[in-house]
């Protein structure tokens, strides 16, 4: 719900710097916001993750905070 949501983007502010756009969105609404390799996905269902790397973004398959910051840093996000 809406208290979910918020709480992942209090999490994430403290690991991303300001000015990275994070949305929060629905399994059904991710589409929508992948527009080409530069739209990054973190999730941990897999199924969300193939989709997204379907139409033409990057996807990190979310196993541990310690590894999505890592794959995160490879990629030149952070």
């Amino acid at each position: 719900g809406i208290e979910a949501g918020a709480d992942k983007i209090r999490g994430m502010r403290r690991l991303f710097p300001e000015d990275l756009v994070l949305n929060i969105v629905q399994r059904k609404e991710k589409p929508l916001y992948c527009s080409g390799k530069g739209s990054i996905l973190i999730d941990d269902f897999k199924a969300n993750v193939k989709a997204w790397e379907k139409c033409g973004g990057t996807a990190i398959y979310h196993k541990s905070p310690e590894r999505t910051m890592a794959e995160l840093k490879q990629i030149g996000v952070l």
